[in-house]
């Protein structure tokens, strides 16, 4: 933590290390006159003689003077300032000028770190592209596919398969990049976590890190 927060933390745990104990012993106090004034109370109802239903009323009178007394000391506990203001603007600053200075700093490094991370999924991207449209090339050109997936065999229910000649069914086969599978590729789970646990599919990191480019870019205010 930074010394100057430590330093400000500090100050208020001494100011307030006795607060709980003062503000403990007025309720104390305040429930203690509380319980006696039910008693004198009581003792008002039931007096069988003066002495006895004056003495009831002064010990009333005391319990009341006691709750109200604890009651004006909560209150001036309870709203009193414990620090000069002076002391207390001053540590204010402080904390904003730690918190403006931490700002600036994150703002600036996490939109360095963006710019490296939309860097880096241009340059992935463009090779995925660069890959795949190399691929389609060298499919038309070597017509291996072409040739080694010209049948395609259809399966129906209560009948035979059959056997048919299908001139798109080698794309299926044909190694391919486009379409989302860059992205597939770049976000999916590790083969061990995958391994670890068959219904996973991705990655929250690398997901994440691929989803911040597109919601992050261009760059703007909203």
């Amino acid at each position: 933590m930074n010394k100057d927060l430590e330093k400000i933390q500090a100050r208020s745990a001494a100011i307030m290390k006795d607060y709980p104990d003062q503000r403990a012993a007025i309720l104390d106090r305040m429930n203690a006159a509380k319980t006696e004034k039910a008693a004198a109370a009581a003792a008002l109802e039931d007096a069988a003689n003066f002495q006895s239903y004056d003495r009831a009323e002064e010990a009333l009178k005391r319990a009341d003077l006691a709750i109200r007394f604890a009651e004006k000391e909560l209150e001036q506990l309870e709203t009193a300032a414990r620090m000069p203001e002076a002391e207390y603007e001053k540590a204010v600053a402080a904390c904003k000028a730690i918190m403006d200075k931490a700002v600036n700093e994150y703002r600036k490094k996490a939109l360095a770190l963006m710019d490296q991370l939309k860097a880096l999924q241009d340059e992935y991207r463009q090779t995925a592209a660069d890959t795949n449209s190399t691929l389609v090339k060298l499919d038309e050109a070597a017509n291996v596919l072409q040739r080694r997936y010209m049948y395609e065999t259809k399966h129906f229910q209560g009948a035979p398969d059959q056997t048919v000649r299908n001139p798109r069914y080698w794309q299926i086969h044909a190694l391919r990049y486009d379409n989302g599978n860059d992205q597939r590729l770049a976000t999916a789970c590790s083969p061990e976590d995958k391994a670890a646990a068959p219904h996973v599919q991705w990655n929250s990191v690398l997901s994440a890190a691929w989803n911040a480019v597109g919601h992050g870019y261009p760059n703007r205010s909203f």
